[in-house]
């Protein structure tokens, strides 16, 4: 592949999501037009980013625990301290594509206990995606779901 089409490929976001791709984790089914492009990009990040970028930030899934772990309660409040029990996520990315790192970053933002999520950490480990960088600088600004805190760095983490 041409490396300034590579570098535009990549650099491009085309995450526009349809509200009913992906429901209840139903497969994405694309038009036989979009082969082709699918192919190309999945060459790139080894897998299907075409069908990835329709579905919504806040998709829904079906519950597949089993039914002993769906009926199991935690008490995170009384007697524990709540400064104990936060918790930090850290994402650690590398050229993500902007539809699964937000939908991570989210997933997580809206699935966590309010009184157990203290913050979001992403990583970035020296992308060379335009996509990651804005992501980044878009997410950082504000506090998203339930007030958590997210923050980003940006760079690697391993010297050279």
């Amino acid at each position: 592949m041409h490396v300034s089409l590579y570098t535009e490929i990549i650099n491009t976001n085309s995450y526009y999501p349809d509200p009913i791709a992906g429901l209840n984790g139903e497969a994405v089914v694309l038009p036989a037009f979009e082969a082709p492009k699918m192919k190309k990009l999945f060459q790139i990040n080894r897998f299907n980013l075409l069908a990835s970028d329709k579905i919504p930030i806040n998709r829904t899934l079906p519950d597949v625990r089993r039914k002993e772990c769906i009926a199991k309660r935690y008490n995170t409040s009384g007697s524990l301290d709540p400064q104990k029990l936060a918790t930090s996520v850290i994402i650690v990315f590398h050229n993500e594509a902007w539809s699964t790192l937000l939908r991570t970053v989210y997933s997580v933002a809206l699935r966590s206990p309010v009184e157990l999520l203290k913050e979001i950490i992403l990583v970035d480990d020296a992308s060379q995606r335009g996509t990651c960088k804005v992501i980044l600088s878009l997410l950082s600004c504000y506090n998203y779901v339930k007030d958590t805190n997210i923050v980003a760095f940006l760079g690697s983490l391993v010297p050279c």
